[in-house]
């Protein structure tokens, strides 16, 4: 009885021991990334298109239509950041009219008259 007893604790060390290996290797070797497509985001420039911005950021993760007509796509965020991306598409040209890399204000707004025909 005294053998499994020491056998179970002596397990239970090597367990809890590993997890703490692990954790402190993750932390250490792995820290989390500094949002990198928030960053990129906010490198945009006025003027880009729909195919430019889903290469900076990926395929849009939703797509939406609100009353007044206007076209919004959704960015999913990375891992660690709940941070949401969205940006007004103009159909007809494909190009990206606001931007927004989080909450609040806008980044940025494509002045219509800025759009060279």
């Amino acid at each position: 009885m005294k053998k499994i007893r020491k056998f179970l604790i002596i397990i239970l060390v090597v367990i809890v021991v590993q997890i703490l290996l692990n954790w402190f290797f993750r932390c250490y070797y792995n820290p989390v990334p500094q949002y990198p497509k928030t960053r990129i985001c906010e490198t945009l420039k006025p003027g880009i298109t729909i195919s430019e911005l889903n290469k900076a950021l990926g395929i849009p993760a939703s797509k939406g239509v609100t009353e007044k007509g206007e076209v919004w796509f959704s960015y999913a965020s990375d891992q660690y950041a709940s941070v949401p991306i969205k940006a007004r598409i103009d159909q007809d040209t494909g190009l990206v009219l606001e931007l927004r890399c989080g909450e609040g204000p806008p980044n940025w707004i494509l002045n219509p008259e800025m759009i060279e025909e």
